[in-house]
């Protein structure tokens, strides 16, 4: 399973798409559109464990952990027959912070295993958490994040 280059109407199309957003935004900051958002953070409310969650209540097939703060994939990849997602994932509680790269893995994309997490925070460079990045399977058919 590969990435390739997109072509055709698809490619097209996402030029489209591409091309409209950039214009809507270029427009919104020559008006001086600003947009302002906030949230609550609940800090005294940590998660729970799957188990104890009511399945009717979590999602069916939409990738989440067995617990706690959940954000971005990053480097999703297919090796050797099996599907792995890196995401970032604060193994520590439900809030933001403390954030490590979290791997799951996967043979048919319903049902997960999570592994030990791929890449924890190491002084001075990722302390405050580790943020992006990409997988691919290089020449050799060795996979590396």
């Amino acid at each position: 399973m590969g990435m390739g280059r997109p072509s055709g109407a698809w490619s097209t199309r996402w030029l489209v798409v591409v091309l409209v957003h950039w214009l809507l935004c270029a427009t919104e900051r020559r008006r001086g559109a600003v947009v302002e958002a906030s949230h609550v953070e609940f800090a005294s409310l940590q998660s729970v464990p799957a188990s104890v969650v009511d399945n009717r209540l979590r999602t069916g097939y939409h990738f989440q952990p067995p617990r706690n703060w959940i954000n971005d994939p990053n480097g999703p990849m297919y090796f050797n027959g099996v599907y792995h997602l890196f995401y970032q994932y604060n193994p520590n509680g439900s809030v933001w912070g403390n954030i490590v790269w979290a791997h799951s893995v996967s043979t048919d994309l319903v049902n997960w295993i999570a592994l030990d997490p791929a890449i924890r925070p190491s002084k001075p460079f990722d302390i405050n958490g580790c943020w992006s990045g990409s997988a691919t399977v290089l020449p050799g058919n060795r996979p590396a994040i």
